[in-house]
């Protein structure tokens, strides 16, 4: 935290999925989806578990199924490169806790640390609220943006005439090794950051397929710095 009271981390939004499976017929079922931003949380619970496959769009559930666990076991999986690209949302990152079976079903929760864009639209249609604009994806990726910056805008600040001072100089070098500290996380932000314009371009294109989606795994090679 810089003297300013500005995090120099890179907060995108979040999404976290509740889902049971029920073991005789290993049918999925969505309990509820918590979208996070910045200090406002929103909170989708069902009335009763949907079927998977009533839930998401096509999209999205093809891409969630890949990462579901194949046993009814307890594990932990996490997978930090996961990048899942939908038409207008960006989701990187992901963690799965699975419990053991309970009562016949299996409880499964499924977050995605860093999400970028529309974050309702992975919901099928009769789940989401129609609020989530272009303006609205806009002023997420400026905020990401800004995130990145504010860094770079600090070391910036410094007095060069006062540099050779121990006590500036002391600082801009923590703050030279904080930076150097978040360089994998500014890459994956930056790389989230590009896709996202890159995606949202291909969507507003005439005649452009907005239906694709995929999942890759991002490498060091991958990432923009």
């Amino acid at each position: 935290m810089y003297e300013d009271g500005q995090s120099e981390s890179c907060d995108l939004s979040q999404v976290s999925i509740s889902l049971i499976r029920d073991e005789e017929t290993h049918e999925w079922f969505v309990e509820r989806t918590v979208f996070k931003r910045e200090n406002l949380s929103h909170n989708v619970q069902f009335s009763q578990p949907v079927p998977l496959n009533n839930a998401f769009t096509d999209e999205f559930r093809e891409n969630l199924i890949k990462v579901l666990p194949k046993s009814f076991e307890f594990q932990v999986f996490s997978d930090p490169t996961l990048v899942i690209e939908l038409p207008g949302l960006i989701l990187g990152g992901v963690r799965i806790l699975t419990q053991k079976i309970w009562s016949g079903t299996q409880a499964v929760t499924v977050r995605f640390s860093k999400a970028l864009g529309a974050l309702h639209s992975l919901l099928a249609p009769g789940h989401r609220t129609e609020h989530h604009t272009l303006e609205a994806l806009e002023t997420t990726a400026a905020q990401t943006l800004s995130a990145l910056l504010q860094p770079c805008l600090h070391l910036l600040d410094a007095d060069r005439d006062l540099i050779q001072d121990p006590k500036v100089s002391d600082q801009v070098l923590a703050r030279l090794e904080r930076l150097d500290s978040l360089r994998d996380e500014m890459g994956f932000f930056s790389y989230l950051l590009q896709r996202f314009i890159e995606n949202a371009s291909h969507t507003d294109a005439p005649g452009s397929d907005t239906n694709g989606a995929f999942v890759q795994n991002i490498t060091p090679q991958s990432l923009a710095y």
